[in-house]
């Protein structure tokens, strides 16, 4: 037999001898995921017919937003797992993120395949979707970042070695004893951590964290990361100066 079937029998053989029929949990078993609720997803930009058709075939109830006011309504009333951003000004992504409520949603930027080589990235973004879209990737990505969210949410923590963040009480330790932060550093720190490895220049510090409105010199990130190394001394040599540029979390 093959072993694509081999869950399935071993499924049937374990079934109540009255009851010829697989319960949820047994299919959950068998095919981890496909009892799941379907994605909610907003699509916020310059959307297309297409692009929406391509997400709902993915299997995404789609919610479509053309302007800001209409993408933070939907974002509170439909609390989306996945925000799409087409064609969206710079900073529209991360001013939407900071408009309560707080969501761990997943930003991705849809992207046209022939500009691939000519943007930047920006940090506003988690990851990002060539388009045209394809099917099978989305529906890819989404288990994805649904797996990593539950990995998130399992522990509702950030860690680098013995530094813990614990996120739904704003709570910062380093081997077990609290460090007291200001809210700006603790926004920084968990930004860091959130995208360790990843240069991050000082204006994109400043935006996302401060935000687009901010008018203070990149000097405030340099003074907020100085702060930080000091009060976390033990990770002080993880936060890279990128000399020119900005920084970068190496734990």
């Amino acid at each position: 037999m093959p072993d694509t079937f081999a869950p399935y029998a071993r499924a049937m053989a374990r079934r109540p001898a009255h009851n010829q029929d697989l319960t949820p949990s047994d299919l959950e078993g068998i095919f981890p995921g496909m009892l799941r609720p379907p994605c909610r997803a907003l699509l916020y930009g310059q959307q297309t017919a297409a692009v929406r058709a391509a997400l709902e075939q993915a299997g995404c109830v789609v919610a479509v937003a053309a302007d800001e006011a209409t993408a933070a309504e939907l974002k509170a009333t439909q609390r989306p797992e996945v925000i799409f951003a087409c064609e969206l000004p710079p900073g529209a992504a991360g001013r939407l993120h900071r408009l309560p409520p707080q969501l761990d949603a997943t930003y991705c930027l849809l992207l046209d395949r022939r500009l691939l080589g000519q943007t930047l990235i920006s940090p506003e973004y988690d990851d990002f979707i060539l388009l045209p879209l394809d099917t099978a990737e989305v529906e890819a990505r989404v288990s994805l970042w649904r797996w990593r969210r539950e990995q998130l949410t399992a522990e509702g923590v950030l860690r680098a070695g013995a530094l813990v963040v614990d996120l739904a009480n704003y709570r910062v330790t380093m081997e077990g004893a609290p460090v007291t932060l200001t809210y700006k550093e603790y926004e920084l720190l968990c930004l860091l951590l959130r995208r360790r490895g990843q240069v991050l220049t000082r204006d994109q510090v400043l935006d996302l964290v401060w935000g687009p409105d901010y008018y203070g010199g990149s000097r405030t990130v340099d003074v907020h990361v100085r702060r930080l190394r000091t009060k976390l001394p033990e990770v002080a040599d993880l936060i890279a100066t990128v000399h020119g540029v900005g920084y970068r979390f190496d734990g």
